[in-house]
């Protein structure tokens, strides 16, 4: 029994020993399989059926490598000549560039506008004086090799921006637009800009900067003289001073007035006072005073005034001082209307009017003064004859005033008018005419629109 036991224990053994033989075998060939693969191909750590491509190492090469590895990843870092792409690097690396409308086809850009700023796109205006008025033209030329589009986009700032001599600039041509600045500003520095919209593909949006410094080296007082309601009739003399903190001489070299309907019987003097006629404590520190006459001539239209008296010093360059002037001429004719008559700008209501129907208003003159009985009156209208009946009719005397009734007729089956009034170019217009002893002419303006029946 014993002896059968012994025998079962080695058959057993023997059994483990051949097995673990044979498995070995196995995964030895298994592993000559994988390390028969290609070369490049090692296997990746985890599941050997993932392998990665590789270079192969030779005795030498690995610091070759490494080099070769630095400059691939210096190259990839950029360098700032190298172009943007919309799409990237494509294949070898070269960049592609993308037109508009998202075309794959390169664009060629040495066909393309180009749009340069001759005297470039900042202008320092350096100090200007407060209320003072410059000036600068920025020339833009195109230097590329096809037409360039130029469009005016508009003004960020206060500044005033001109229109282009010219909208398209065949290659070589150049073109001005100016920028005018008036330091208005309670600041001390001052930046605004203005845009101007171009097709060239480097730079769709041009940016034209002024700057400046603003300072109070000539101040006028007061900075606009308000005359209040005056008689056209009579000369008028009023005085605005103008003080100066320069410790520069300053001399004023031209006065203007800036409506020419009227400039005629506008007319200015000036002189330097001395410094001891200042009493106001406000400008102690002047170093310079000079007192500027306005003088209005008899005969000034009635109505309202409202002009600039310009003053140029030989302090700053193309420069000018500005002072407003208003006022309400009143004469020997004023007007007495109703609810549809403004009195301050002489603008009657007529409104809208059916063609079929016709309108008829009145208002009236009334003649004052010592020289109402000399007074000659006429009246005629601007707009065609058929639109607008205007007459005069008989005076009356009512206390120290002549009254005169002005009737004015929007005739049945006129023709069709559209004045609206919306601007001073859209108003039909009645002008009359008064004569004593000189002659004045007194506009009369009307919205009217004459409207087809439905």
């Amino acid at each position: 029994m014993i002896r059968f036991l012994a025998i079962v224990v080695v058959a057993i053994v023997v059994g483990i020993l051949l097995g673990f033989a044979g498995h070995s075998r196995n995964f030895s060939g298994v592993t000559e399989r994988f390390e028969q693969r290609p070369i490049g191909v090692p296997m990746k750590e985890g599941s050997p059926f993932e392998p990665t491509p590789v270079t192969k190492q030779f005795p030498g090469q690995e610091e070759t490598l490494k080099d070769e590895v630095e400059k691939n990843k210096s190259t990839e870092e950029g360098s700032s000549d190298k172009p943007d792409s919309p799409l990237g690097n494509i294949g070898s690396g070269f960049p592609v560039n993308v037109p508009a409308g998202n075309s794959i086809a390169p664009f060629q850009t040495d066909m393309a506008p180009k749009a340069q700023l001759i005297n470039g796109s900042s202008h320092d205006f350096g100090t200007m004086q407060r209320r003072a008025k410059k000036s600068h033209t920025f020339i833009i030329k195109n230097v590329g090799n096809s037409p360039l589009d130029l469009k005016v986009e508009g003004s960020t700032c206060k500044c005033t921006i001109g229109t282009l001599t010219k909208s398209q600039l065949k290659p070589g041509e150049e073109t001005g637009i100016t920028l005018e600045w008036k330091t208005e500003t309670s600041a001390i520095e001052f930046a605004q800009s203005a845009e101007i919209k171009t097709n060239d593909p480097r730079q769709p949006m041009l940016k034209l900067t002024v700057k400046g410094v603003v300072v109070d080296k000539l101040l006028m007082e007061p900075d606009v003289l308000d005359l209040g309601e005056f008689s056209t009739n009579e000369a008028h003399s009023k005085k605005v001073h103008l003080y100066s903190f320069t410790k520069e001489p300053v001399k004023i070299t031209k006065v203007e007035w800036s409506e020419q309907a009227n400039a005629n019987l506008i007319s200015f003097k000036h002189r330097e006072i001395p410094l001891s006629e200042i009493t106001d404590e406000n400008f102690k520190e002047a170093t310079q005073v000079f007192e500027i006459t306005v003088d209005l001539a008899k005969g000034l239209p009635q109505g309202k005034l409202n002009g600039v008296m310009r003053v140029e010093t030989d302090i700053e360059e193309n420069s000018l001082l500005e002072s407003g002037i208003i006022g309400r001429g009143v004469g020997d004719v004023t007007f007495l209307g109703g609810k549809n008559f403004n009195l301050e700008y002489n603008i009657l209501e007529l409104g809208q009017i059916k063609q079929s129907e016709g309108k008829e208003t009145k208002i009236f003159l009334s003649l004052k003064g010592p020289n109402r009985d000399k007074v000659e009156l006429s009246v005629r209208s601007e707009v065609p004859e058929d639109a607008v009946k205007v007459q005069l009719g008989q005076p009356t005397v009512r206390d120290e005033s002549i009254l005169y009734p002005l009737e004015i007729v929007v005739p049945k089956g006129g023709p069709l008018s559209n004045y609206p009034g919306t601007s001073t170019s859209n108003f039909a217009k009645i002008v009359l005419k008064s004569k004593s002893e000189f002659e004045q002419e007194i506009p009369i303006y009307l919205r009217l629109v004459v409207t087809a029946d439905e």
